[in-house]
């Protein structure tokens, strides 16, 4: 497979550009964007919705149950980031894709967060950039380019090559 740029899929220009070494002002700028899905967090979880939703959520926690309430208090009071070209919030989603695969088989160092936090936003921006007023008709274009964030911010995390990127 030739790695030709002129004849890669969006797909594989993509995994290519996220691969880049990061530059300190764009990890500074994803540090303001972490804080403030934290902050969003912690707002939705004081909300009235956010603590029905603890109540609930406590009985039998899982770690999967416990990242699926941090990605839902993400958003709960409106206040997450948007993406206004691509109509998309990344942060709800990347954010606890990434510190999901925090420990023994994922990086514990908060650069790599950071890494993952702004491929994840890369990915997923670039990808929901692409469609038009009638994908977001139908559809959220959080939810359909989320995976894609998703699977960016956690390949990151566990130190994914070109190939396995572009797999995620």
């Amino acid at each position: 497979k030739s790695m030709n740029s002129h004849c890669l899929s969006l797909i594989e220009r993509t995994a290519q550009h996220l691969l880049r070494p990061k530059r300190k002002f764009v990890r500074t700028k994803s540090r303001f964007h972490l804080l403030d899905w934290m902050a969003c967090v912690a707002s939705g979880k004081q909300s009235h919705m956010g603590r029905i939703r603890g109540a609930v959520a406590n009985f039998g926690a899982t770690d999967e149950a416990i990242c699926d309430r941090a990605v839902w208090l993400g958003n709960v009071m409106e206040l997450d980031d948007v993406h206004r070209q691509a109509l998309l919030h990344p942060g709800p989603v990347v954010w606890p894709a990434a510190l999901s695969v925090l420990g023994p088989n994922g990086s514990d160092e908060l650069d790599d967060v950071l890494d993952a936090g702004i491929n994840g936003y890369e990915a997923m921006i670039r990808i929901g950039a692409t469609w038009d007023a009638q994908h977001y008709r139908y559809w959220h274009n959080t939810s359909t380019a989320g995976h894609f964030g998703t699977a960016a911010a956690a390949a990151t995390m566990l130190g994914a090559d070109q190939d396995q990127m572009v797999s995620a």
